[in-house]
């Protein structure tokens, strides 16, 4: 069982993790539970409550304007995304738009409506109960600097399910 308290949060120190740029997110299920479904033959196959937040994903993302989705693979215990956005709010000196937004917020919004979800299929008996949370307190991030990085944590992100038993967070369940 993980100690959440002595867990390191890594942030680039006064980096500004709302302007343009790649960004590599891993959102993990709280204690690795398999919480999204299970590899079959190198295949994730979604459950429903993963099924319902793929969708979620997708409209909450398209919903906010200068961010989009690049790639991204549900894992039975976590997700890895690539999140870009695209903050060119600025015209010489002048800031055209202040409704910037950054990886922080995008990932605690998408954590609390996922949250609700669940709730609610606990409530109609469709999923178990859970402990406390649902997901990890924090979540783990990388800038993507470099045509290189990206490539590989693509690549990464892509045969994911392929390697489920060599990857850090597999588990039986």
């Amino acid at each position: 069982m993980e100690n959440e308290q002595h867990r390191k949060i890594i942030r680039i120190k006064d980096y500004d993790y709302s302007q343009t740029g790649y960004y590599f997110i891993t959102i993990c299920a709280h204690n690795h539970k398999h919480i999204l479904g299970r590899i079959k033959d190198g295949k994730m196959i979604l459950n429903e409550y993963a099924e319902k937040i793929n969708k979620l994903l997708n409209d909450f993302i398209f919903k906010i304007e200068d961010i989009s989705l690049d790639i991204y693979v549900f894992m039975p215990n976590h997700i890895h995304l690539i999140i870009i956005i695209q903050n060119d709010n600025f015209e010489g000196n002048k800031i055209l738009s202040q409704n910037k937004i950054g990886i922080f917020e995008i990932v605690r919004q998408f954590k609390s409506l996922s949250t609700m979800i669940y709730i609610d299929g606990v409530k109609n008996g469709l999923y178990e109960p859970y402990d406390k949370r649902l997901w990890q307190r924090s979540y783990y991030d990388k800038v993507i600097r470099d045509n290189q990085t990206y490539e590989k944590i693509y690549e990464y992100i892509e045969n994911n399910p392929l390697k489920w038993e060599i990857d850090k967070y597999y588990s039986m369940d």
